[in-house]
């Protein structure tokens, strides 16, 4: 027990000491998922996505980078005609993060951000070769999160929720629909957790 809490003790302060001056102005990492599920009236779903991300440390408590990213999801519906929807994109966010709070190892930050991204929604079935719609979209938003070190080269960070605005311009068929919405979203859907290497 008492080897237990010095190790502790020691990770706190070495998370301390890298929060503070750690010489580390660089980070690397993201995020990476998979995940699959059951939904109801017979249909399945999965998805997956791969987001590398890149910051640099302005002062200690400013910070610039950028986040981008690829997903895909699939969609089947057990019905008469097993009708499959197929999501596929890309996406990359340049940010600005402000450290506003926070104790010790912890730290509260803010994120403002601009957002562009673009893919496409492929629908199939048994009796036809399906459709296909093309999509790109420009936003931007604020989002709050918090950042935990476990030593001056590693840390967590986790968003939930973001005030947003998009703007998605969809084509199918030779005509193109633009769509606007604001949005203030903050669920278990909209958490993320990243993994940084600080250098």
């Amino acid at each position: 027990m008492i080897v237990m809490i010095s190790v502790l003790a020691a990770t706190g302060l070495t998370a301390q000491e890298a929060t503070k001056s750690s010489g580390n102005k660089m980070w690397l990492g993201g995020s990476l998922g998979y995940g699959s599920n059951n939904i109801k009236n017979g249909e399945t779903g999965s998805n997956w996505n791969v987001g590398p991300s890149f910051g640099f440390m302005l002062n200690d408590k400013m910070a610039v980078g950028i986040n981008a990213g690829v997903f895909g999801s699939t969609l089947k519906r057990k019905n008469l005609l097993d009708d499959v929807t197929k999501t596929s994109g890309w996406n990359a966010a340049p940010f600005f993060r402000y450290y506003f709070a926070g104790a010790g190892n912890f730290k509260f930050f803010g994120d403002a951000y601009v957002a562009f991204s673009g893919g496409k929604v492929k629908y199939t079935n048994n009796i036809s070769p399906g459709s296909e719609t093309t999509y790109n979209s420009f936003g931007g938003g604020i989002r709050p999160g918090i950042q935990y070190w476990f030593n001056p080269n590693w840390s967590v960070a986790s968003t939930i929720g973001a005030l947003s605005y998009v703007s998605e311009t969809d084509k199918s068929g030779g005509t193109s629909t633009v769509n606007t919405k604001f949005d203030a979203k903050v669920d278990f859907s909209t958490i993320n957790f990243s993994l940084f290497w600080h250098f």
